[in-house]
């Protein structure tokens, strides 16, 4: 019995010795994963950075989520986390003004409430007032969406082709005009003189 109890004592000892191996192993562990995370976290800052000079919103506001996930708020990444969140809201604001401007309304929104939410910056006082505006009945002109702008642009391409065609049929003397290849001969116009007024 006296053995018996020894050899379990040895067990619990060798078993709390290895438990504190593995809290000591995955402790390191845990600080190596971090360390890394803020180098990678670091340099898809720079990433996200280059993207919004160059105005590639879309790419821009995906670098600077991925950044704030991977930088610790605290100052082990040296306000790196701080720096990404407001470029996330920057990044993010332009994006929702490029979509209301594509009318796609529905996307606008859907980015500008996910940098409201308590992950992000729930204070991001731009992000707020577009959020509103899109909520605000009237402010922004929901009936026009993708198609009808594409409508707007193929019309505004009209008048250009039409303005040729006028031209051509309001210059009685086709001076300008060239005539169709396959059109028939143009009848003589009227004979125009020159006759002093009075």
């Amino acid at each position: 019995m006296k053995t018996l109890r020894i050899a379990s004592l040895v067990i619990c000892g060798m078993v709390s010795a290895s438990f504190a191996q593995d809290v000591h192993s995955i402790a390191e562990r845990e600080v190596m994963r971090r360390q890394q995370g803020i180098g990678h976290g670091e340099a898809t800052l720079i990433q996200a950075k280059a993207a919004m000079d160059v105005k590639d919103y879309v790419r821009a506001h995906d670098a600077y989520r991925a950044a704030c996930s991977f930088l610790p708020d605290g100052t082990a990444s040296n306000n790196g986390h701080t720096e990404a969140l407001r470029g996330f809201c920057e990044s993010g604001v332009k994006l929702a003004e490029t979509r209301i401007a594509e009318g796609r309304y529905g996307e606008a929104e859907q980015v500008v409430a996910e940098i409201l939410t308590y992950q992000y910056d729930p204070n991001c006082r731009e992000a707020r007032e577009i959020y509103n505006h899109l909520h605000e009945p009237g402010y922004y002109n929901k009936t026009m969406g993708p198609k009808f702008i594409a409508k707007v642009q193929d019309v505004r391409a009209l008048p250009h082709a039409s303005m040729v065609d006028i031209e051509a049929r309001n210059d009685p003397l086709g001076q300008h005009a060239q005539p169709h290849p396959g059109a028939p001969p143009a009848r003589p116009g009227p004979a125009w003189t020159s006759r002093p007024c009075g």
